[in-house]
């Protein structure tokens, strides 16, 4: 035991990218273990849309026909939430472990634990975006793919899941690092 703790203090920052990639690892095999219940997603979405018409906090299609007149503002909001989700976080946590290992550990174990909670709501409570719900008629994906002359499909590979690109798996996401956007983009490919 003592040996051990002499080996992972001597190779702590690559038990830590360990750690990390289990993490990952983890998470992605989860998701891929969890079959999507589209009809049960679609009527949660529903069920949101109804709330916020009643909570007068139906702003959302508004606020895309608002912005898809400035395309290149949408593509900077892309760039940033890219950057922000991945990049930032990164450099935080780098930042982070060679600032205070303690407060390293602190908030690693806290985004595994946001992620680990982000599965369990996405298995509980699968809900799909509006846009794929038939909810919404316009937004900045709809109308870039129209412009391509293609639709958005509702039914895409387990890989990509999108009931499961809720809130608090965008939130937990960016724990998975650029890897996320890799295999994302990869499934976006294979389609």
């Amino acid at each position: 035991m003592v040996r051990a703790k002499k080996v992972v203090a001597r190779y702590y920052g690559i038990a830590q990218i360990a750690i990390v990639v289990a993490g990952i690892e983890a998470y992605e095999l989860l998701r891929h273990t969890m079959t999507p219940n589209w009809a049960v997603a679609e009527r949660h979405a529903q069920d949101v849309l109804s709330v916020e018409r009643f909570a007068h906090i139906e702003w959302e299609e508004w606020l895309q026909r608002t912005f898809l007149r400035v395309p290149e503002l949408v593509r900077a909001m892309n760039v940033f939430y890219f950057v922000g989700h991945f990049v930032l976080t990164g450099i935080f946590f780098f930042w982070l472990y060679h600032a205070n290992r303690h407060g390293f550990r602190r908030f690693r174990n806290g985004f595994l634990t946001a992620t680990f909670i982000a599965l369990v709501v996405h298995w509980q409570f699968p809900t799909a975006p509006p846009r794929l719900a038939g909810a919404s008629s316009r937004t900045s994906i709809s109308a870039r793919r129209r412009r391509r002359r293609s639709r958005i499909r509702w039914r895409p590979c387990r890989r990509c899941m999108p009931a499961g690109r809720s809130a608090s798996a965008r939130a937990s996401s960016s724990m998975r690092g650029p890897f996320s956007g890799v295999r994302w983009a990869s499934c976006i490919r294979s389609r």
